[in-house]
């Protein structure tokens, strides 16, 4: 047998690296149909009854099949697991896949009707007959001119600048000797921008790109792979600059740019690369900060104003536009639909983006079904008031519930920069769904994307931001609309911007103090509304001021949660014996002090006693009023902590004891405590030390106020010192009797003593 060759193996590795890479993908996507899909795919492949029973001998061996067949009936099975599964699929398709039902028309590549997109690189014929073409000719005499280096292409919104340069001006310049680097801004750096439309368009590693500034990396850039004998000047083209301002709202973020510029403008000899700037008309006043810092002067080469269409150029604009989709129009109307209702009251002029919307209702509506537009079909269309609001609210009717229809609008939103009114730049996928997690789940922002960006639709354009994928508002002409058809979404937005902005001004008013912090309900309101928020004016004090807020309760919730938290634990410790046992302590002691039981409390004193409470112990023996049961609650607890076996501990507890004792008030009680106390010296393995513990005993008894109750006392203590062998502590002890008759008592027990331990050192 042949062993495979390695390219085989490597083949075979890579197509099952491949397959798990894709399963993972489409586990993590919940694309519930392809997984269904690929288990009826196994199920076909290997569940047939041949291929079942050749698996089974293989594997067990033929005498097992012999022994457990493979039922005859088991195709039944086999076709309705398959049937099954496939219907489910299905079922789950249906429900979850976007409509695709077209509430425009879905354009072609090379269609004349690009809606809300802008023509392309590869549109330049097509783009060129569209009325454009004596401007594209004086913008690429001027910037081919060899004095030219920096310029401005500026036009209101919908004017069609991004068509404008990139299918008239960019793919033209390649005829005239010259490159083009394309570049539309967005909310990154610009040098970022540029660095990634080099990587793009002329093929040129990126990290031979990231470490070269401004000029250095365009002159690297407008040499590469040049010809010599052949030199091409590079052109950089910056479309929608206005974004350079908008994103980099302070004029220390636009600064390093700025300087960069300014160095390429002021190199000696002349940079050989130019700079053609495209921004709306109404920002273009912002360009005096280049200005002044480049020190540049446009003259009229300089200098470009891309105006509208009069109404005659329009309409045959748009005749050209419709008739290249088969729709034929009546042309004495289209003259006066561009006059009367397209052209502008406060120019009479008509925008561009207009045309191609009116031409992407009509070719997705009932005229392009009859291949014929009159007053009667724009009649039946509905006119153009509300042209756009139309579009958007059938495109929502397309989308099943409510909650769809929602989470389109709020990714538009969030593509859209409320304070300024302009497009909000690029956004990738995971920067959308940070920006609505409030509102919206991950897969819901997906899904909206999805049908945004459906070519039926369009109303996002895909573009990359760096290396990653991302998404941009198709046109700022639609924003308008958008914030209409949002009325209420907006009105709520409006309403925290307007809590937000009174807030943070109360906030500010009074020394930022914590009193003055946005309350729970408060902050939830604002931060449901983020994605929709207004910053300016004062972002960063706005943004301060959430934090702040937010912090304070991030701080109160941790707190809640650890006083949960030892709670828990708490109540879970409480079932362990050893809580269990204190809490038996405790109710003990409190039912011994409401309710006296000589014989409960007796009891209750030496339980205690038993678990080394011997204070509570002391304190119910104290409480008992029969003397004799108290002096036997006493001694018996003075056993216990002698029995303890730890000295130190045991002539604690017996002081406490003793001093106890001496707070009896009646003489006859006290004595015969302190007797008890005393037995305790002949009891044997005690391991305290009993001369020492008489000597204490005795300080008591010089306390016991009747003489005949004291001498009782020290009688037994002196027969104790002599069991002890102690004689001169016995002495000292029958010393201090007053009476005569115990003190003879006493000496009596000492000889007595004296001789019994002498009988037993004769033995």
């Amino acid at each position: 047998m042949a062993l495979p060759s390695i390219d085989s193996l490597k083949k075979t590795t890579e197509q099952s690296v491949g397959f798990v890479e894709w399963l993972v993908d489409q586990l993590r996507k919940k694309s519930w149909v392809s997984l269904l899909m690929l288990l009826n795919s196994v199920i076909l492949a290997f569940g047939n009854q041949k291929v079942l029973a050749a698996l089974i001998g293989s594997i067990r061996g033929d005498e097992y099949l012999e022994a457990h067949p493979i039922p005859s009936n088991y195709w039944i099975y086999w076709l309705v697991t398959v049937a099954g599964i496939f219907l489910l699929a299905f079922i789950i398709a249906y429900i979850t896949l976007p409509k695709t039902a077209s509430p425009g028309l879905a354009l072609s590549g090379r269609s004349a009707i690009k809606g809300l997109t802008a023509f392309g690189f590869n549109d330049a014929e097509l783009f060129e007959r569209l009325g454009r073409s004596r401007m594209i000719r004086d913008v690429l005499n001027a910037l081919c001119d060899p004095g030219f280096r920096f310029g401005i292409l500026s036009g209101e919104s919908g004017c069609g600048k991004s068509s404008f340069l990139q299918a008239g001006i960019w793919p033209r310049l390649e005829a005239r000797q010259h490159q083009a680097l394309y570049v539309q801004r967005n909310e990154l750096q610009p040098l970022e921008s540029i660095r990634y439309a080099i990587h793009d368009q002329f093929d040129i590693p990126y990290e031979q790109l990231e470490i070269l500034a401004l000029a250095p990396l365009l002159e690297f850039t407008a040499t590469y792979q040049q010809q010599p004998e052949h030199p091409k000047a590079l052109i950089l083209i910056l479309d929608q600059f206005e974004q350079f301002f908008t994103h980099q709202r302070y004029k220390e973020d636009r600064k390093p740019f700025i300087e960069a510029l300014s160095a390429w403008y002021r190199q000696q000899p002349p940079h050989p690369v130019k700079i053609l700037v495209g921004l709306r008309s109404d920002l273009a006043g912002r360009m005096i900060e280049l200005q002044n810092a480049l020190g540049y002067s446009l003259g009229p080469n300089q200098n470009f104003m891309l105006e509208k269409f009069e109404p005659g150029a329009a309409a045959e604009v748009f005749r050209t536009i419709v008739k290249r989709e088969s729709i034929e129009c009546d042309d004495a109307f289209i003259e006066e639909l561009c006059a009367d209702e397209l052209a502008n009251p406060r120019d009479g002029l008509v925008s561009p983006v207009d045309l191609q919307i009116l031409a992407w209702m009509i070719a997705g509506g009932d005229a392009s079904e009859r291949g014929w537009f009159d007053r009667a079909a724009f009649q039946r269309f509905g006119g153009l008031e509300g042209l756009l609001n139309r579009f958007l609210e059938r495109i929502l009717k397309s989308r099943e519930t409510d909650e769809r229809r929602q989470s389109v609008l709020k990714v538009l939103l969030a593509l859209i920069d409320l304070d300024n009114n302009l497009r909000a730049g690029v956004l990738t996928e995971s920067e959308l769904q940070q920006k609505l997690a409030a509102s919206l789940a991950p897969t819901e922002v997906i899904e909206a994307l999805q049908c945004l960006a459906h070519p039926d639709v369009r109303l996002v354009t895909p573009r990359p931001k760096g290396e990653e994928p991302g998404f941009e508002l198709a046109h700022e002409r639609i924003i308008a609309a958008i914030r209409s058809l949002a009325g209420v979404a907006l009105t709520e937005a409006d309403q925290a911007n307007q809590l937000l902005q009174r807030r943070v001004n109360e906030w500010l008013g009074n020394d930022r103090s914590a009193r003055f912090l946005l309350s729970w309900r408060e902050l939830r309101r604002i931060l449901k509304q983020k994605p929709y928020l207004a910053w300016q004016p004062g972002e960063r004090q706005k943004k301060a001021l959430i934090e702040l807020s937010r912090r304070r309760y991030q701080h109160a919730l941790v707190g809640i949660a650890g006083l949960l938290l030892l709670g828990t634990v708490g109540y879970g410790l409480s079932f362990l014996p050893q809580v269990q046992i204190w809490q038996v302590k405790k109710e003990l002691v409190e039912l011994n002090e409401k309710a006296r039981r000589p014989g409960i409390q007796k009891q209750s004193a030496l339980a205690l006693a038993t678990t080394g409470a011997l204070d509570q112990a002391i304190d119910i023996a104290n409480r008992i009023d029969d003397a004799e049961d108290r002096a036997q609650t006493l001694r018996a607890l003075a056993k216990s902590a002698v029995e303890l076996n730890q000295p130190d501990k045991a002539a604690a507890m017996l002081d406490k004891l003793r001093v106890a004792a001496e707070k009896i008030d009646d003489a006859r009680d006290r004595a015969k405590i302190l007797t008890a106390l005393a037995r305790i010296v002949i009891e044997p393995d005690y391991s305290i030390n009993k001369s020492q513990w008489l000597n204490r005993l005795s300080h008591s008894t010089r306390r016991v106020a009747d003489s005949i109750q004291r001498d009782s006392v020290w009688v037994f203590l002196s027969q104790q010192a002599a069991l002890l062998n102690n004689w001169s502590q016995a002495r000292e002890f029958a010393d201090q009797i007053s009476s005569e008759s115990a003190k003879l008592d006493a000496l009596s027990r000492i000889l007595l003593a004296w001789g019994t331990s002498q009988s037993e050192d004769n033995k």
